[in-house]
């Protein structure tokens, strides 16, 4: 019913984006409120972002942004600045845009198949060292299970999820995991992005369960 402008520039990593196909979204309680995409601007020589962000109160309401990332596939979710909604307002002009910055958090969504799942954790997460939080919304039931090589959790409808890994410190980005649930589900994974150049993956002699840690595909030999 109503609506406001916002005129704005994306900065991924601290570097202000001209990919055209980059997506500014307004999402207030975690309902998506606007979306555009930059364009280049020539008069004013930047690449901006026009969004409508549209709302059923006059105001009053905390309007937060997520970056979608198109060169790296990926959805940044921890954005700065927020912003209150104000029916009729413009905040951010063209020779002043708003600079929407994406801090290094992004979201890593991770499809469960109801069966056995092979999974790594290729994110710097806060959640990593709890599996109850981890997998806070994953409707587990009795009997699910995530294991590493050596270690493992099960699922009990009474406690939540128990076991080694939990008790060794939750999961680890070096390592892979199976993890058997007993319908499709999703883990919404999210955390700061790893330096795969900096992370060591120590090999045992015989079989290992190594972590993916880039956020790309990359070839066996690399």
């Amino acid at each position: 019913q109503y609506s406001m402008s916002v005129i704005g520039q994306i900065s991924v990593d601290s570097i202000i984006s001209t990919d055209e196909e980059d997506l500014l979204v307004a999402k207030v309680d975690g309902e998506v409120r606007g979306v555009t995409n930059l364009k280049y601007y020539s008069q004013y020589d930047k690449y901006m972002a026009f969004l409508d962000v549209y709302s059923d109160s006059l105001g009053g309401e905390l309007v937060e942004f997520e970056i979608w990332d198109a060169s790296e596939g990926k959805v940044h979710i921890e954005v700065t600045p927020d912003l209150t909604f104000n029916n009729n307002s413009l905040e951010g002009a063209p020779n002043n845009p708003i600079i929407f910055n994406a801090l290094n958090i992004i979201y890593e969504p991770i499809a469960l198949k109801k069966g056995w799942n092979w999974v790594s954790f290729n994110l710097n997460s806060p959640v990593a060292n709890d599996v109850n939080k981890l997998l806070d919304g994953v409707a587990a039931s009795n009997g699910d299970v995530i294991k590493s090589k050596t270690k493992y959790d099960q699922y009990s409808n009474s406690i939540g999820w128990v076991g080694s890994i939990t008790a060794d410190g939750g999961t680890r980005n070096d390592e892979t995991y199976k993890i058997k649930v007993s319908q499709d589900d999703i883990i919404e994974y999210y955390g700061a992005k790893l330096d795969p150049t900096a992370e060591k993956i120590y090999i045992d002699s015989g079989w290992n369960w190594i972590g993916v840690i880039a956020l790309r595909k990359v070839s066996v030999e690399d």
